[in-house]
């Protein structure tokens, strides 16, 4: 037999894995004898690319496309990238927001306005939204003037309302024996209808300004007492107890956690009673009183002057609008963080 020489056994086929007569490792990714990767995809010596395409010399494109490195090239990412989402701006969002009620009143006026037309309803009796928008503008100087003493009774009894509710909600907070002697009563007190107690207040002060504005505050003060209360009970105990940790007194832990945790109830209280308070000026002037939107409303409605009638409750709906607004304005000023707390909500 012929003597097998090693170039022979180097070319001759081998099981993978097995290692070679000379030591060397099989054609299995590892080295052969030369010093060479095996064609299983790396490179060689020279850096031209391996049968299955593995990284090519540098600066040579990859038979991927994406340009190969062996200095650390990145290749592109064959997925679409996600567009970013579009969002409005606050000013486009308030519009939105706002169009679906206008939508609604508008298909509301506009079905009343087919109704009185077609079924031909006296003027007396309903009168029409061209008609009501009429007597608008032919009595709005008369609207305007007694528009302007509903809102300032309105505002007036609003403001002692406020001050008499966060005196009472500071003596509730601080003092136990005072909430166990006044809650009772301030809750007793919305059991009396303020119709019964308006015609003692005239009998005691008058038809002048003064009895319009007990009634509002009267109509006025128990949601802000009860907010004001829920909103300083509230306080996180945790920050309480971190602050006392940290040497903090009675006064400055009202003033850093109990009432800026409060004030978003208290606002609450606030926007409700506002709303409320065009309520109370028109009991006042219903049961006594010499000018205001009210009166126009019950001499207008003795006179069967029903279109006039709605035109003053227009002016009080708008009074009542202006003031909520003006309340939820105050809010977002008093609170930016309380609003973005809520519009980061909002978002997700």
């Amino acid at each position: 037999m012929a003597p097998v020489r090693e170039a022979d056994v180097s070319r001759a086929p081998r099981v993978a894995g097995a290692p070679s007569p000379t030591g060397a490792p099989s054609p299995s990714g590892a080295l052969s004898p030369s010093g060479a990767l095996s064609p299983t995809g790396a490179p060689s010596p020279t850096g031209a690319p391996s049968p299955s395409g593995a990284p090519v010399a540098p600066g040579a494109p990859s038979p991927s496309g994406a340009p190969g490195s062996a200095a650390g090239g990145r290749g592109r990412d064959p997925r679409p990238r996600p567009r970013p989402r579009r969002t409005l701006r606050p000013s486009a969002r308030r519009a939105l927001d706002a169009l679906p009620p206008a939508l609604l009143l508008l298909c509301a006026l506009a079905a009343w306005q087919a109704v009185a037309v077609w079924r031909h309803i006296p003027a007396w009796l309903l009168p029409s939204p061209a008609r009501i928008g009429g007597t608008l503008v032919s009595s709005g100087r008369l609207l305007l003037v007694n528009a302007g003493a509903t809102a300032l009774e309105s505002v007036a009894g609003f403001a002692l309302a406020l001050a008499v509710a966060a005196g009472l909600a500071l003596a509730i907070r601080f003092s136990r024996p005072l909430e166990r002697a006044l809650w009772p009563v301030i809750v007793a007190s919305q059991t009396v209808p303020v119709p019964a107690v308006a015609p003692l207040l005239v009998l005691w002060f008058g038809y002048g300004l003064l009895p319009k504005v007990i009634v509002v505050a009267l109509v006025t003060f128990f949601p802000l007492v009860v907010n004001a209360v829920d909103g300083l009970r509230a306080a996180d105990p945790q920050l309480l107890d971190a602050m006392r940790t940290l040497g903090a007194s009675p006064r400055r832990l009202f003033l850093l956690v109990e009432l800026p945790g409060a004030l978003p109830a208290v606002f609450t209280g606030i926007k409700t009673a506002a709303a409320y308070a065009v309520i109370g000026a028109v009991l006042g002037e219903w049961l006594g009183g010499m000018r205001g939107l009210g009166v126009v409303m019950v001499q207008a409605s003795a006179q069967l002057l029903t279109a006039r009638v709605f035109a003053a409750i227009v002016w009080l709906a708008v009074i009542g609008v202006a003031m909520f607004g003006l309340a939820a304005l105050a809010e977002r000023l008093a609170l930016p963080w309380y609003h973005d707390e809520k519009r980061e909500q909002n978002w997700k």
